[in-house]
């Protein structure tokens, strides 16, 4: 797989820019058989995808590791043509909002919402699946999947004492083939509880244990850990000059660097980003 995605500061800090991907993927179920009759298409099994998209982002949180006041939403198209070496035509869109408000003090209200859809001719793998990425914890991603997806949810943060935080959170959503389609008796609740442990105080980087419960017992456990040595690894030594802060990097995967936390490279961060992996 191959992905590279340019983004340019138009103001207020909004972000704005194209994207591409390359994938050639090749799937197989071990011999086991998919449910409620759903059959993939062959094309599906070995498929090679390319498109040209866009990205639009507002980023305005006080802080990329623990915010407590701000917001983040993201828009994305991505655009599969034949044109593009794509053994198929389709689309999919997604977007997203991140709010915060403290509430009190070690107390803060985190509120997020998401859409996804994609067009009819989209192969299976690029379907919505809910509970991916960080859409309801307490159903395995892919578990519900289909054209339309929507979530909604809210999460409780409190610091209790030294390093030890705790979350409580909730929220519904759903999948179905079309927006028309949606029904109450089928959303797809969920809520749970999570243990924080703080490993860096002055950047707030937590160890997160989550535990989610969803509809007919489903349930999921996530792990998750952003440590200050595997931010430290993502930026390449020469990206790093005297005075230049890693605290700027946004998550370890991206590598992207934060203008009002390095400013030797504020003309860069502040203009422009990128992020490019294969």
């Amino acid at each position: 797989m191959s992905f590279a995605e340019f983004l340019r500061n138009i103001g207020k800090n909004i972000f704005v820019g194209p994207r591409f991907q390359y994938r050639k993927l090749t799937a197989s179920f071990g011999g086991q058989q998919t449910t409620g009759g759903f059959e993939i298409p062959a094309i599906d099994l070995k498929s090679t995808t390319s498109a040209i998209g866009f990205h639009v982002q507002q980023d305005r949180r006080d802080s990329s590791f623990y915010p407590t006041k701000g917001w983040l939403w993201n828009a994305k198209a991505d655009f599969f043509a034949k044109a593009l070496g794509s053994n198929r035509t389709y689309q999919t869109y997604g977007a997203d909002f991140n709010g915060y408000k403290a509430i009190g003090k070690g107390q803060v209200l985190a509120y997020r919402g998401s859409m996804c859809s994609v067009s009819d001719t989209a192969p299976f793998f690029d379907l919505c699946f809910y509970g991916s990425k960080s859409d309801l914890r307490g159903y395995t991603s892919g578990q519900f999947q289909n054209r339309r997806m929507f979530a909604v949810q809210a999460e409780y943060r409190r610091e209790l004492f030294w390093r030890v935080g705790v979350v409580g959170f909730a929220g519904i959503g759903g999948v179905e083939r079309n927006w028309s389609d949606f029904r109450l008796d089928g959303m797809l609740p969920a809520g749970g509880a999570g243990l924080r442990f703080r490993l860096d105080k002055k950047n707030k980087i937590n160890y997160r244990i989550d535990w989610g419960y969803g509809r007919a017992g489903s349930h999921s456990v996530y792990v998750r850990e952003r440590s200050v040595l595997a931010i430290k690894k993502a930026i390449r030594p020469k990206d790093t000059a005297p005075g230049c802060s890693n605290r700027g990097l946004r998550n370890q995967a991206e590598a992207i660097l934060s203008a009002d936390q390095c400013r030797n490279y504020q003309e860069l961060t502040t203009r422009n980003k990128w992020l490019i992996a294969e």
